[in-house]
């Protein structure tokens, strides 16, 4: 299970619940860290707020192997969501174009 909670500091933080083991996941340098999706390889997906730019969002994946990958849409101006993860890795979600139009993806991993 992945969700959201407020931590003792009163930021908001993701994080994973996996075979009885709760896992924070706070993006480096965010000021806020939403977890959306989980797989059975427990990678996580979401999205965060960077300390620097309260105004932009972007997505992240987080494996326990690697930790956290920042993930943007190319064709998005600041705002991407990764809100679901399959079994195979693959990343759907959505971003603002910059028309101020919601669109949507889905991301294959490559290798």
């Amino acid at each position: 299970m992945a969700g959201i909670y407020t931590n003792a500091a009163g930021n908001t933080d993701g994080f994973l619940l996996s075979h009885g083991r709760f896992t924070d996941l706070s993006v480096p340098g965010s000021s806020s860290t939403m977890a959306l999706g989980v797989n059975n390889s427990d990678e996580v997906v979401g999205v965060f707020v960077p300390a620097s730019n309260a105004n932009a969002l972007e997505g992240f994946t987080w494996t326990p192997q690697h930790g956290f990958t920042t993930v943007n849409d190319p064709h998005g101006i600041g705002t991407t969501t990764v809100n679901g993860v399959n079994d195979s890795g693959q990343l759907a979600g959505f971003y603002v174009d910059g028309k101020g139009n919601t669109d949507g993806f889905l991301a294959t991993p490559q290798g």
